[in-house]
């Protein structure tokens, strides 16, 4: 039995991603297809605008077989981090093979620019600290570092830009998959623009009907100006059903979560350095909305991503104590909820039953507090939506079967 993984957000699941499951499929001949899914909490610092179990449905739904909840561990840190972990862990459950989407490269081009990384890796770190230095961000050190190395290096182009959104992360997943004791096959689907290839958009077909990203039907959907086209078909009754959620609705749980704090308490707050905790207590009280009070953080040492994976960190109120104790019972045993998947998904969970190095859990039971509790509160804490009435995300709830 093949098994490939992907590492995905689905924030919101949308044309791109069905092509995407339908070439892993294709290209790979799997047998299985594992989808390894942010929970409530993305990697940009924010709350998925559908809930786990929305998107989950939706990924069955368009072709993935088993559906994981990639943890908070992963989802709460840098691209690095996100990335190693998912590797790690669709590696544990038996994947030959990883499926990441790109820009424009294939996976060789990749490869070749991950073996000139590592080969290089001693001195692009050295030009990282000194770039930070300057006061940009660590995304902005890598790439200047990156860009001297290669000019020293005489080397071109690798025939990609290594900077873009998708690239980065697909560079990550090659750099991980590298550390593993048994490297997983790696494949990388370059993107398409219009979706008339696909079966379900057959009504547009004399039409070009371009590709969107999530971050566009996001902001699309909140301007009242998402095209029904502009979407799968069941991911706009998802939206339908009412429960899209966005940071400006956790606003006032942010703002009066910051004024119960002091410098000196907020500095045990995950991700609080660097003493960005008088900043924050600085200009909380000046901003009337979420977008005025991130606007006023984001600078070239602090990321809008970077500052939004802090703000939830706030609202979570996670300390690096907690944090710290969470990371190091994941790192002993990874406890990873099932949330949903198809005859031939439940197959490979059978396989797994016995995996002495992971735990896969349906329903939520007090074995995993320890490596769950902080989902379980983010999650709460979603519910707690002043706008939208969103059901409990955690207890009582069993993986979605779809047939």
């Amino acid at each position: 039995m093949k098994i490939v993984g992907i590492i995905t957000e689905y924030n919101p699941f949308h044309h791109g991603h069905h092509y995407q499951l339908q070439q892993a499929k294709l290209q790979t001949q799997a047998d299985v297809l594992v989808v390894l899914m942010s929970g409530n909490v993305v990697q940009r610092g924010e709350f998925a605008i559908l809930t786990k179990w929305q998107r989950s449905q939706l990924a069955l739904e368009y072709g993935a077989d088993l559906v994981l909840e990639l943890p908070l561990l992963a989802s709460m840190q840098s691209a690095d981090y996100f990335a190693q972990i998912g590797v790690e862990l669709l590696s544990k459950v038996g994947c030959e093979t990883i499926v990441f989407g790109t820009e424009t490269a294939n996976s060789d081009a990749i490869l070749a620019y991950v073996k000139w990384y590592k080969e290089h890796f001693d001195e692009i770190q050295d030009a990282i600290q000194r770039h930070l230095k300057t006061g940009i961000s660590y995304a902005a050190a890598m790439q200047v570092a990156i860009d001297d190395i290669k000019e020293k290096s005489n080397i071109a182009d690798w025939g990609f830009d290594p900077g873009s959104a998708n690239h980065l992360l697909g560079i990550q997943y090659m750099l991980a998959n590298l550390q593993l004791e048994h490297p997983m096959e790696v494949v990388a689907i370059p993107r398409i623009n219009t979706v008339t290839s696909l079966s379900e958009t057959v009504r547009f077909e004399n039409q070009d009907v371009g590709i969107l990203s999530g971050s566009q039907i996001r902001q699309a959907w909140w301007s009242g100006k998402l095209a029904i086209q502009s979407i799968p078909i069941k991911t706009l009754t998802a939206f339908k059903e009412g429960t899209a959620v966005r940071w400006e609705d956790y606003w006032p749980l942010l703002h009066y979560q910051l004024n119960c704090h002091t410098a000196e308490s907020l500095r045990q707050v995950f991700g609080i350095k660097e003493g960005l905790e008088y900043l924050l207590l600085k200009k909380v009280n000046e901003a009337r909305t979420f977008s005025e009070f991130r606007a006023s953080l984001v600078s070239k040492r602090w990321t809008q991503s970077s500052i939004q994976r802090i703000l939830m960190a706030v609202l979570l109120n996670i300390s690096y104590e907690e944090w710290e104790y969470y990371r190091e019972k994941m790192a002993v045993q990874p406890a990873v909820r099932v949330l949903g998947y198809r005859p031939q998904g439940r197959k490979v969970l059978k396989a797994l039953r016995e995996e002495p190095n992971l735990d896969l859990f349906s329903n939520f039971t007090q074995a995993y507090e320890e490596r769950y509790d902080l989902t379980i509160r983010a999650d709460r804490i979603l519910c707690l939506n002043p706008r939208v009435t969103i059901e409990e995300q955690n207890y009582s709830k069993y993986p979605i079967q779809v047939t």
